[in-house]
């Protein structure tokens, strides 16, 4: 989705390491205009074998 003009766009995202093979990571972003507003948040989990 294109940005509407004049809006605020908001990324913030964490990653927490369990063990050296997992780690589990969150993530939300927002976008904010006028008369439109968009939210979503993401979660992952990764395992390295």
């Amino acid at each position: 989705m294109p940005l509407a003009q004049n809006t605020a766009l908001v990324k913030v995202g964490a990653d927490l390491r369990i063990s050296v093979q997992v780690r589990l990571g969150m993530a939300y972003v927002g976008q904010f205009a006028g008369s439109v507003t968009v939210n979503a948040v993401q979660a992952n989990l990764a395992w390295r074998f």
